[in-house]
């Protein structure tokens, strides 16, 4: 079972998902309140067509334009429309936050509007009924089936990865919530004022909390009053509210007593002990991220001659450990990780499915891709984020002890 730590800093939070050994398993730092997210939907005017970009300017918040391609306006919702059949600077109409860019750049929109949760997304423009391709086998048939049973004339649906393991009630349960959603914002959207926010998606500190909804987490605590308060609202059973804890203790922080700036200095340093006494060496790059495996005092173990299966099995140790630090440091792109090496190919083919076993455990899509003629490890990971250290550039994490 998990615990899940939330903490405020300044106008930001820190999350820690910990393990049964009160071990960090994910760190990431979210702001407190974020001005647009990813699936918010506004109610917004276009400005300007510029159709040599393909792409419209809008005002979707008073004084805030955005960007929005032409090309998904063909499952738009407009509203006070121009006579013509071509979109218009004037025209109002729907449009949702696909992408929130770094720097001054403008935020990506779409026309195409929809409401995800976690195991199903449904689309206000198409009637389909689908499921996801990594959903394979008799699951993915009877996925399609609940699909289409829970599809109807006002929307389509496609059903996520993270509904392979769950029950089909608790899908259906979803999409229902989605579906009222999303009539709401239809419902309020020929009468809003233009431009005006019309659905607004929680913070993301929040958001992640919900996308561990299949995680086996007993326990939700905080020590801030505030945060406590919005986990409650946001609690929606039974279940869930009495997971969630308010940490009060005259003697002890709860950052003190669950140690959690040694969790996040281990998340930070450069250097990863195994319980063999081998370790890892974290180098990352602009290009990708360098994962060196040393012996350390692993060897000293051993009597005489090491063995092919002894490399075989520091590797493998090694192995899951640098998993388990991708997903702790969110490292994402192309990695490489020099193991020790080993003669046979038996050995390497073993050690790298034992790897994509350990690496499926990250919510986030990895892969082990195979070894180069180097024998050198190559792994992809789905960048989403920056990575850890971006969140914390202040710290190295090599300041305090790793007992």
């Amino acid at each position: 079972m998990y615990k899940y730590l939330l903490e405020k800093d300044g106008d930001h939070v820190i999350s820690y998902l910990l393990d049964e050994n009160l071990r960090a398993v994910e760190i990431r730092k979210d702001p407190l309140r974020e001005t647009d997210s990813p699936g918010d939907i506004f109610k917004a005017r276009i400005m300007n067509i510029v159709s040599g970009t393909g792409a419209a300017f809008v005002r979707y918040k008073e004084g805030v334009n955005g960007y929005l391609p032409l090309d998904t306006l063909s499952r738009a919702f407009f509203f006070h429309k121009s006579t013509s059949s071509a979109p218009r600077a004037g025209d109002e109409l729907l449009v949702q936050v696909k992408k929130i860019p770094e720097g001054e750049k403008l935020v990506s929109l779409t026309g195409a509007i929809s409401m995800a949760g976690e195991f199903a997304v449904l689309d206000a423009s198409v009637r389909n009924a689908g499921v996801s391709s990594k959903i394979y086998g008799q699951r993915a048939a009877g996925l399609k089936k609940l699909a289409e049973q829970l599809s109807d004339d006002e929307f389509g649906i496609v059903i996520r990865t993270a509904a392979e393991e769950a029950d089909d009630g608790a899908i259906a349960k979803e999409a229902a919530v989605l579906r009222e959603k999303l009539r709401q914002v239809l419902e309020k959207a020929p009468h809003a004022a233009c431009p005006s926010c019309l659905h607004k998606q929680p913070p993301l500190w929040l958001m992640r909390l919900e996308r561990h909804g299949g995680t086996d987490i007993d326990q939700i605590l905080t020590d801030d009053q505030d945060l406590f308060r919005c986990l409650e609202e946001w609690a929606e059973d039974a279940e869930t509210k009495n997971k969630i804890r308010l940490y009060d203790s005259r003697r002890q922080s709860m950052h003190d007593c669950y140690r959690l700036e040694r969790e996040l200095s281990r998340a930070l340093r450069k250097k990863v002990w195994l319980d063999s006494g081998a370790f890892l060496v974290i180098e990352p790059t602009e290009a990708l991220t360098v994962i060196d495996v040393n012996s350390g005092k692993a060897t000293g173990s051993f009597k005489g001659k090491v063995s092919e299966e002894a490399f075989l099995k520091l590797n493998m140790e090694a192995a899951a450990q640098a998993a388990a630090q991708l997903r702790l440091r969110n490292i994402s792109g192309m990695i490489i990780i020099d193991f020790i090496n080993m003669r046979e190919e038996s050995s390497r083919t073993q050690l790298l499915r034992f790897l994509q076993k350990e690496l499926d455990k990250d919510p986030v899509r990895s892969t082990a891709v195979d070894f180069t003629k180097l024998n050198l490890a190559e792994i992809t990971r789905q960048r989403k984020e920056l990575p850890l250290r971006a969140a914390f550039p202040e710290k190295t994490g090599e300041d305090i002890n790793d007992c």
